[in-house]
């Protein structure tokens, strides 16, 4: 690049905030948009501070790592908190398995829509889970679901293209679960 030259007026820096690009692919028509980087950071710091992410901890995810949630929890978090990734896509049920067995317990990352199938399976203990994220669209409710996770350590992931990215624990966001 040429040197400035000395009649050249200084720039000024840029007041934009620094945005992501992002790919929504739970719709049936993937989109691509640009989000806040600010924001997706904000969201993973309160995530790490509420789910008591300690350092060394494994973060499991099986969303996908273009999509908001995904850098939430498989970029953002796990920098900011010191975790593990462990990202499981394609989801392989076995796979997914054992790794959950063969790791201290986790902080898991999964769609809201997986949330009975994952606690008919068993997965959902708190031997296993450290914390539950569910993640879906905002105007998606989630299926009623038992688990045992404590209900205090059970976050969902709001986000999408048309609504605001947002962390609630699970009493505040509609959706129901019993210990068990």
């Amino acid at each position: 690049m040429d040197a400035p030259r000395e009649d050249d007026a200084p720039s000024a820096a840029s007041t934009r905030e620094p945005q992501l690009l992002v790919v929504d692919i739970g719709d049936a028509a993937p989109e691509c948009r640009s989000v806040s980087q600010e924001r997706t950071r904000e969201v993973a710091r309160e995530f790490v501070a509420r789910a008591g992410l300690r350092e060394g901890e494994a973060i499991v995810s099986t969303i996908s790592l273009s999509s908001e949630a995904g850098l939430v929890g498989g970029a953002f978090a796990p920098l900011i908190g010191g975790a593990h990734l462990i990202w499981q896509a394609p989801f392989a049920a076995r796979r997914f398995l054992e790794t959950l067995e063969s790791s201290a317990r986790a902080h898991l990352f999964a769609p809201a829509g997986v949330a009975s199938d994952l606690g008919a399976a068993g997965i959902l203990t708190a031997d296993r889970l450290s914390s539950l994220t569910l993640v879906a669209a905002d105007d998606v409710p989630a299926p009623r679901f038992a688990h045992g996770v404590d209900p205090a350590r059970v976050f969902v992931l709001h986000g999408g293209a048309h609504a605001g990215l947002r962390l609630e624990g699970i009493e505040r966001s509609g959706y129901s679960g019993s210990a068990g």
